[in-house]
């Protein structure tokens, strides 16, 4: 069935399931950083080199979702329907497709004291 097609409720239910799967996704790339974080006494905060940023995000999305590296890259960088606070004119409902980079990455600025 074509996603237009979908009612609210189905499309709702995707963007919630997505929105899981990218939560414990970023909590195992914060897990990860933190523990690259604990292996410094520099800084309280740790800002991870973007390559570094993006090969950890990888690693989590893999662990995660299972598959390969390739698959995990891909998944990262698509977008996937998530949950918003407005109605999206383009999917009639609170969802609508997010590059999934920009939330996973809000993890990496400040790791201390969350």
């Amino acid at each position: 069935m074509p996603f237009s097609m979908r009612t609210v409720a189905e499309k709702l239910a995707i963007a919630a399931k997505n929105s899981a799967e990218m939560d414990l996704v970023r909590v195992n790339a914060r897990e990860a950083h933190l523990t690259l974080a604990a292996k410094t006494k520099t800084s309280s905060e740790v800002l991870a080199h973007p390559g570094r940023a993006m090969d950890i995000l990888y690693e989590a999305a893999q662990r995660v979702r299972g598959g390969n590296a390739a698959a995990a890259e891909t998944y990262v960088h698509s977008k996937r329907l998530l949950p918003t606070s407005k109605v999206d004119t383009k999917t009639g409902c609170k969802a609508k497709p997010k590059k999934l980079t920009v939330p996973l990455n809000l993890i990496i600025p400040h790791l201390t004291g969350k």
